[in-house]
């Protein structure tokens, strides 16, 4: 006997959100069957259609191979500007709002919540 699942068991399955189930369902991308008003997909197909490659768009083939995704990026380069800070990741003085006595500004150590001059 075929196994049916609902859209919420589909994107469990799949690790996905329901959301994204609905979106392939609205483009036709992923095998379903309608009962009523109500869509249903066989496990089996599902399974199938996963190893056909899943849906993954043209730039992004199911079989490791690098598609498009990095395309323009040369060996070593990063897609992502540098963190702010350096490459430390750490804040100077000025944004970390610390004053010349190391202490931090605004509110007071003792945790009163009043501002310090």
């Amino acid at each position: 006997m075929e196994t049916y699942l609902t859209i919420e068991e589909v994107a469990a399955y799949l690790k996905l959100a329901n959301q994204t189930i609905r979106k392939y369902v609205l483009n036709k991308t992923i095998p379903y069957r309608k009962v009523q008003k109500s869509v249903r997909f066989r496990l089996s197909e599902i399974e199938r259609w996963i190893d056909e490659g899943g849906g993954n768009r043209p730039d992004y083939p199911a079989d490791g191979r690098e598609g498009d995704l990095f395309a323009g990026l040369e060996e070593g380069e990063s897609c992502c500007p540098p963190a702010a800070g350096g490459e430390t990741g750490q804040a100077g003085e000025a944004e970390r709002g610390t004053g010349a006595d190391g202490q931090a500004g605004g509110a007071a150590a003792d945790g009163s919540g009043e501002a310090r001059a």
